[in-house]
């Protein structure tokens, strides 16, 4: 029965949210839950108070991260990126279903694996308003081209499960990779339905299948060739060049060459990132401090911003008060984050994650199936795979050794189910939502993403269990 108390911090943000509430308030309530849930898992005040300060720093990166994403994404949009993707994606897609699948599942991993933290979806917005779409289907689709978690910012949260469960992180990453098929074809369909009905699986079936399995299998060829950190990003342009390089062959006479100039801060950015991983590995050596700094996607991100505002003085004009549109964007999304990853902080140090793991232990062999719903739980409440996999990755460990289950495959689910719910997660939520116009805002977006993310869990379970079987012969 105690085991079971702990489900009620999640348990109450998900019924909160699905009942339309703010992500705020959701935060708040479940954290009030986890703190009268401190009279049954009795936590002492010292280790609270540290659990808790770890997590508030690990919150503040993460705020600092999406701050610096959302300034990025408006210097760039004056700079004219948005305008140089809009040409792309018209170029490669004659038709807007194939225009958003290639948002869907192209250029927002792209973009979420290079930055991470729901930055993929805050290009995606403009991307998908652009092929015409309006209202809530342009949050859900934003929110629905976050497949590529696992991989994001250089695939943090990854390298968290691997070192708690005692793992290869390239292993485990290339595991994970392979996992997600199920997740890339879910959000796939789902996408294509919502933005133009069942009929445009019909039209542009072979434009998923193309997206779906060119993601897949470019991710985990990179993982397996290059190392977990840069798959996202180099697997995902195999999706891209799939989906958009036919129709920009085709086109290649038609007199109208695409205009890439507006590409180079995110090509920077990229430049930038990789330049940053090189140089942390150069100085892991005498100074990991600086190590952890070079590689950090902040810096990338401050001096990609900064090259913009050069731009800008050399002739091109801000709007008054942009620095304040951006603020007014930011601050909800991440006081929601703050509130949630001290929710996931609260629950390791009081013992509340783990004893949600020894809940699922008692299912026996059938836990296989259950491991990316424990972990998905997590991404939910925390909206990160960083959060979800230091709450429960160690304990999935420890069950899957109890149970004699492989090690790798329960910690691969935690990691992709972890990293598919925090598309549904309030602070993804919350981004979204301030991104759009008032008139665009509608609780439906996070109920919608909820149900396509559970459908796509069930077709993870599926997986492992034909994973597990042949592992069984």
């Amino acid at each position: 029965m105690t085991n079971l108390l702990a489900l009620g911090p999640p348990v109450i943000a998900a019924v909160v949210l699905l009942r339309g509430a703010r992500p705020l308030v959701a935060a708040l309530l479940a954290y009030a839950a986890g703190v009268v849930l401190l009279t049954i898992f009795p936590t002492s005040l010292e280790s609270l108070l540290r659990a808790e300060w770890l997590a508030f720093l690990t919150a503040v990166e993460v705020s600092a991260i999406i701050l610096g994403g959302m300034a990025l994404n408006e210097l760039a949009s004056r700079a004219g990126t948005t305008t140089a993707l809009t040409e792309l994606v018209r170029a490669a897609a004659s038709e807007r279903g194939q225009a958003v699948v290639l948002v869907v599942l192209g250029l927002t991993p792209f973009f979420e694996s290079v930055t991470g933290f729901g930055v993929g979806a805050v290009i995606a917005v403009p991307l998908l308003r652009a092929a015409g779409l309006r209202g809530a289907r342009l949050g859900v689709l934003a929110l629905l081209g976050l497949v590529a978690v696992p991989w994001g910012a250089l695939a943090p949260g990854t390298l968290v499960a691997a070192r708690l469960a005692g793992v290869s992180f390239d292993e485990l990453g290339t595991l994970s990779a392979l996992l997600s098929l199920p997740v890339f074809l879910t959000s796939g369909v789902a996408a294509l339905v919502i933005a133009e009905g069942w009929s445009s699986l019909t039209r542009h079936w072979a434009t998923l299948l193309r997206g779906a399995i060119g993601l897949w299998v470019g991710i985990a060829v990179v993982n397996a060739l290059l190392g977990t950190p840069l798959a996202g990003a180099l697997g995902s342009l195999l999706a891209v060049a799939a989906l958009a390089l036919p129709a920009l062959y085709r086109s290649r006479n038609s007199g109208q060459p695409l205009q890439v100039r507006g590409l180079a801060p995110y090509l920077a950015l990229v430049g930038l990132l990789l330049a940053g991983r090189v140089a942390s590995i150069a100085v892991a050596g005498w100074s990991a401090p600086l190590a952890a700094i070079l590689s950090h996607p902040v810096l990338a991100l401050g001096l990609t911003c900064a090259g913009l505002l050069l731009v800008h003085r050399d002739g091109q004009s801000l709007p008054a008060g942009w620095i304040q549109l951006v603020l007014r964007r930011w601050v909800p999304v991440a006081l929601t984050t703050v509130a949630f990853v001290l929710l996931g902080g609260l629950m390791v140090a009081s013992g509340m994650a783990a004893a949600l793991a020894r809940l699922a232990t008692g299912l026996g062999s059938v836990y296989l199936l259950v491991a990316p719903w424990l972990g998905g739980l997590g991404g939910f409440v925390t909206g990160s795979n960083t959060g979800s996999n230091a709450m429960f990755a160690s304990a999935q460990a420890q069950a899957a050794s109890a149970l004699g289950l492989p090690l790798l495959l329960v910690v691969a689910a935690q990691n992709v189910g972890a990293s598919l719910l925090t598309m549904a997660s309030p602070p993804r939520i919350s981004l979204v939502l301030a991104l759009l116009d008032p008139t665009e805002r509608d609780a439906s977006i996070g109920r919608t993403v909820l149900l396509v993310d559970l459908l796509a869990l069930l077709g993870l379970s599926l997986a492992l269990a034909a994973v597990g079987s042949l592992g069984a012969t």
